[in-house]
């Protein structure tokens, strides 16, 4: 479990980073699939929410960089290349089918952000919230940008899209994981802050994030 920080670590309007991230360094696991963790590769983030939504920035050292064919792919398969997965356990009661997962990449040389998956139950009320498989807007959302090591994804989650999951004086922690995809070209291996995501669809296995009061 992590620490939800005293201030976002970046502005959800200007995407501008702050002067002071709380970085989460540790607890990072290589998962080899087609190629074993290259030299040099490493990745950080912090994570913050509020009663406005998840903000989420992660910084990847990847000697690297190889994103998907913008003709011949499609944009659920932004997983496969050089990009990053994170879900959130909406109800916390480790139902893999209560779970929101979505993907940050470049598709069609442009940011995306993708909704992998969301609980399917009755959303008629919720203002801002999308089912499974939906193109949310990255223009409003999130970045993908080059750094002098590798990538670096911002990408922020209003509230809605994170219903049933509610941020009230209740809640004491979010339960999500998250991972970054790396493929070299040859195919692709992921390196995962906790597990849950890219092997069995288990938010059992997702770390937390502990909200201050």
């Amino acid at each position: 479990m992590i620490d939800n920080p005293d201030s976002a670590p970046f502005d959800k309007d200007t995407f501008e980073l702050s002067d002071n991230i709380d970085w989460v360094t540790d607890n990072w696991n290589w998962v080899t699939q087609n190629h074993e963790k290259p030299e040099g590769y490493d990745a950080k983030f912090a994570a913050y929410l509020d009663g406005d939504g998840f903000y989420l920035v992660v910084d990847v050292d990847d000697p690297s960089i190889h994103q998907q064919d913008p003709v011949n792919e499609w944009a659920s398969n932004t997983w496969m290349y050089d990009s990053m997965q994170f879900a959130f356990d909406c109800y916390g009661t480790g139902d893999a089918s209560m779970r929101a997962e979505f993907q940050v990449g470049m598709f069609k040389d442009k940011p995306l952000l993708y909704k992998h998956a969301a609980p399917e139950i009755s959303f008629a009320m919720v203002e801002g919230w999308h089912g499974s498989n939906t193109e949310l807007d990255a223009d409003k959302y999130a970045r993908v940008e080059n750094t002098d090591t590798g990538l670096r994804y911002k990408v922020f989650i209003p509230m809605g899209e994170m219903y049933p999951f509610q941020y009230s004086s209740n809640t004491d922690h979010l339960r999500f994981s998250l991972l970054v995809n790396d493929n070299n070209g040859t195919g692709r291996s992921y390196y995962e802050w906790t597990s849950g995501i890219g092997g069995n669809k288990d938010p059992k296995q997702f770390g937390a994030l502990k909200i201050k009061k």
